[in-house]
């Protein structure tokens, strides 16, 4: 390889406690509808793809999964990170139902990353059905880590994290 080749790959890093080896480039995928441009990002050495239920009502979720049906035994190269805004008062079994749809859309059996979409409120963070969901989809193996993503008040959302 030349030098200006060497100087262009791409870099990775362990994310946190995780363990994933991700890409220092995420490709988010808010307004997202063109899978051949994922897969051109993967062919670049991006493996690390965020996208969520939300965006464009499930519409990025389901092009991502056409690019993942495309490279076959090559989902496992990739660290996939989706989620959706779980509200006070979301059952167990709507977040369960929530994932399972996301999966579908994304067309694999398990997402490496899920997440809670704009916490706002301390009260969020402490939804027990949220953790128990969480905890059920993890040992059936749809989802490895969970997190949450926070909006201002993120000192008020990490101490009710530390409270549990």
């Amino acid at each position: 390889k030349t030098e200006s080749q060497e100087k262009n790959e791409m870099r990775y890093r362990v994310l946190g406690k995780t363990g994933l080896k991700v890409s220092e480039i995420c490709f988010g995928t808010y307004g997202f509808n063109n899978p051949a441009l994922l897969t051109a990002a993967m062919d670049a050495g991006i493996n690390f793809v965020s996208t969520c239920a939300d965006y464009q009502d499930g519409a990025a979720e389901e092009a991502v999964g056409k690019a993942i049906a495309k490279i076959g035994k090559k989902r496992d190269e990739l660290v996939l990170l989706t989620g959706t805004e779980i509200r006070p008062g979301t059952s167990k079994q709507a977040i369960l139902d929530s994932i399972d749809r996301s999966l579908k859309r994304l067309q694999t059996d398990r997402v490496d990353i899920f997440r809670n979409h704009h916490i706002e409120d301390p009260e969020r963070v402490k939804m027990e059905e949220q953790f128990e969901a969480y905890e059920e989809a993890k040992k059936a193996g749809r989802i490895t880590p969970a997190g949450l993503v926070s909006l201002p008040p993120l000192t008020s959302c990490l101490s009710a994290c530390r409270l549990r």
